[in-house]
C-alpha cells in the first residue's frame, strides 16, 4: 500500500510542475517571471496643473531580483501632438536589485503649446533578462498605460474662445424653453482674466427671442468649472428671476476646447416668485 501512495504522489508532482503552459522551468528559476504595470489605469493631466512628472508604477512578478533588471518602453501617439513634444523619458526603467517594484517616470514639458489633447500610450516593450518577459502571452497582465495631456485653458492660447453652438440637453423648463437650441454664441475672455469666459444669450421663458439678453460668466478654477451666480434676467412673476451655477453638480474642466457643459440653476434660490426654485439646467457649448 505504501508503494502505491508513493507512486501517486510522484505522479501528482509531475502533473503540477508540467501543466502550466509557460513551461516547467518557469517556476524553478526564482528570477524568472514577467513585468507589468500594477494596474490597467490611465493618466490625465492638464498643462495648467503644472505637474512636473508622471509616475507609472511597475511590478516585477518574480520571486527574487538579485541582479536588478532594465525594462524598456515605447511612447506611441494615439492622437494630437507627438508625445516627444510634451514629455521626456529615458525609454528605460531600472528595477534595482532586491526590489520587485519600480516607477516609470516621464517629465512633463509644461511650456508646450497644444491646440488639442496629446494622447499617447506607454507600452512596455522588453527586458534586459531572457527569463523575464513583458506581461503574459494571454494578455491578462497590463503592459499599456494611456496618457492624456490636456491643453492650457489660458485665453491667450485661444482655448474656449470664438463661436460655439448652444444647446440645452435638459430640455424645457417649467415655463418653456430657457434658451434656444442651436443658436451660435461667441465666447470671449471674461473680465476676471485669462481663466474666465463670458458669452451672451437670449433668456426665453414667456418672452421669446430678443429680450432679455443675459451674460453667462464662468471660470476655470482648480480643475473645476465655476459659474457666476446671481445672473439677473429682468423677468419674474413677483420678483426678478436669477440664474447661477449648480453648486451641487460642479463639473471638471474639459480636456480640450471642443465642447463644454455648464450645469446651472434656473430660478436660483427660488427667485422670481413663480412658485418654483433651483431648476436644474445644463447648457452645452460645442465648438463651431
Amino acid at each position: 500500500m505504501k508503494k502505491i501512495y508513493i507512486i501517486l504522489i510522484a505522479a501528482c508532482t509531475v502533473f503540477v510542475s508540467c501543466k502550466d503552459d509557460e513551461g516547467p522551468s518557469f517556476y524553478r528559476d526564482l528570477e524568472a517571471g514577467w513585468v507589468q504595470f500594477t494596474s490597467a489605469s490611465s493618466t490625465e493631466i492638464g498643462l495648467d496643473d503644472n505637474v512636473a512628472q508622471i509616475e507609472i508604477p511597475l511590478f516585477l512578478q518574480t520571486t527574487t531580483n538579485i541582479d536588478g533588471i532594465d525594462i524598456s518602453y515605447d511612447l506611441v501617439s494615439v492622437s494630437g501632438t507627438s508625445p516627444n513634444s510634451v514629455v521626456n523619458g529615458s525609454n528605460v526603467v531600472n528595477i534595482a536589485p532586491g526590489t520587485l517594484e519600480g516607477s516609470l517616470v516621464l517629465t512633463v514639458n509644461n511650456s508646450a503649446v497644444l491646440s488639442e489633447p496629446a494622447v499617447f500610450d506607454v507600452i512596455l516593450s522588453g527586458t534586459s533578462r531572457n527569463n523575464v518577459r513583458v506581461g503574459l502571452s494571454d494578455g491578462s497582465k497590463p503592459i499599456t498605460h494611456r496618457v492624456s495631456i490636456c491643453p492650457s485653458l489660458d485665453a491667450s492660447t485661444g482655448a474656449f474662445i470664438g463661436d460655439y453652438i448652444l444647446t440645452v440637453p435638459t430640455g424645457a423648463g417649467p415655463f418653456g424653453d430657457q434658451f434656444e437650441d442651436g443658436i451660435t454664441v461667441t465666447v470671449s475672455e471674461g473680465a476676471g482674466g485669462a481663466f474666465t469666459r463670458t458669452f451672451q444669450a437670449d433668456y426665453l421663458p414667456a418672452i421669446g427671442a430678443g429680450f432679455p439678453v443675459v451674460d453667462i460668466n464662468f471660470s476655470f478654477v482648480g480643475g473645476q468649472i465655476i459659474i457666476e451666480d446671481g445672473v439677473g434676467t429682468g423677468l419674474g412673476c413677483s420678483s426678478q428671476i436669477f440664474l447661477g451655477g449648480n453648486s451641487g453638480n460642479i463639473l471638471s474642466t474639459p480636456c480640450g476646447d471642443a465642447s463644454i457643459s455648464l450645469n446651472m440653476l434656473d430660478f436660483q434660490g427660488g427667485s422670481g416668485g413663480c412658485g418654483v426654485g433651483d431648476v436644474a439646467m445644463t447648457i452645452l457649448l460645442t465648438k463651431v
